[in-house]
């Protein structure tokens, strides 16, 4: 039986488009003496693919080696480019590790950071957002939409108080780009995106940065993104992220609509049919792809292991200790005790997935639970 992948929020299968284009490129540029102007054809052939995808201008897309140094970039470049009397972040509490080790460092060098708390159902709210600010705050950044629940953020409402109050905003969109319609045009200043996270190779992502908004590089060299981003580019990784994007943008509404009814097929399903199953987060402010599940009295990183060995992947819950919960601080954030955390499993499905294989994923898992609790 083949294995049925339920991990897509951690990362993707490579799309055919974007293989198809790596393996061009790699044979007709790479395999032989490569040509410089080539390269920089192709990498600025990208960059506008890239532009269009997010309806933004060419020149503002700065690519990276991900969606990590997108968020480290865009956040302690805001900040070291701004006066020194505003050095005050203001950043969700349930926001990706890159992000947050990003505000660990510069408070370590004089900085100011300001959570903001998770509401119940895993939102932000702009109110909170407001009442963090301060005359000092140089900088908001909370994410598109949630890594373990998929919740999608006011976006838009938080990036209109940073700027009444003078801020800036960024927002990290790895989750959001090619899942759901994202302009970020109409809302935030910076946008960090991840190409494994919508089929295209790991290793490299981009970074939108708003014509005129000042930041400073994360690290010094020649070459590359001129002065934002010193070093060489991955090429080959590049194109295959341009023919990636441009594959979730045309699939976009044609599948947005087909995997949230897998993914409301499996919820639903599990909720009627396994006692003490729970979602995780806002049921209806949510990533079509996403379900974050906790099932009563049962271990989920267990969960997990059990499914994997039946062929379905799904992302449960390391193990924690009272202190820690590393892969769960958008739960714990959100209020739920350590039992439910440990109880919890995230299914992300894609566009690649079948309602053949959530039927039978559903099967396993309610097998699998079942198991777990006349243990």
């Amino acid at each position: 039986m083949s294995m049925i992948y339920l991990d897509n929020n951690r990362t993707t299968t490579l799309a055919p488009e974007a293989a198809e284009a790596m393996r061009k490129f790699t044979e007709e540029v790479l395999a032989s003496a490569p040509d410089d102007e080539v390269i920089r054809g192709a990498i600025e052939d990208a960059r506008s693919a890239t532009a269009r995808a997010l309806l933004v201008r060419t020149d503002e897309i700065v690519f990276t080696s991900g969606g990590t140094e997108a968020n480290c970039l865009a956040i302690l470049g805001a900040v070291m480019a701004s006066s020194p009397r505003r050095r005050h972040v203001v950043m969700s509490r349930i926001e990706h590790e890159s992000a947050t080790f990003c505000a660990a460092a510069l408070e370590a060098e004089g900085a100011e950071i300001s959570f903001v708390p998770s509401s119940p159902d895993g939102t932000i709210s702009p109110v909170a957002v407001q009442n963090a600010i301060t005359p000092h705050t140089c900088l908001v950044s909370v994410q598109w939409a949630n890594h373990e629940t998929g919740v999608i953020q006011p976006i838009e409402e938080i990036a209109r108080v940073a700027h009444t109050a003078g801020a800036l905003c960024h927002s990290d969109a790895a989750q959001a780009v090619g899942r759901i319609p994202c302009d970020p045009r109409e809302s935030v200043d910076l946008a960090s995106l991840s190409a494994h996270k919508f089929h295209g190779p790991a290793g490299v992502g981009a970074l939108w940065v708003r014509e005129k908004v000042p930041l400073s590089p994360a690290f010094f060299g020649i070459g590359g993104e001129g002065r934002r981003r010193p070093g060489t580019r991955n090429a080959l990784g590049i194109v295959g992220m341009a023919a990636a994007i441009r594959a979730a943008g045309d699939a976009l509404f044609r599948e947005m609509g087909r995997v949230r009814s897998l993914r409301v097929l499996m919820e639903q399903t599990l909720i009627d049919e396994v006692p003490g199953a729970r979602i995780n987060g806002n049921p209806d402010l949510r990533l079509p792809n996403t379900s974050s599940l906790r099932f009563e009295g049962t271990d989920g990183r267990a969960l997990a292991d059990r499914l994997a060995q039946q062929g379905i992947i799904a992302g449960g819950i390391p193990p924690a200790t009272e202190d820690k919960v590393v892969a769960s601080r958008s739960l714990l954030a959100m209020g739920l005790t350590l039992p439910e955390v440990r109880a919890s499993i995230r299914f992300s499905l894609s566009r690649f997935n079948t309602e053949d294989e959530v039927r039978r994923a559903v099967e396993a898992v309610k097998e699998a639970v079942l198991s777990q609790k006349q243990a």
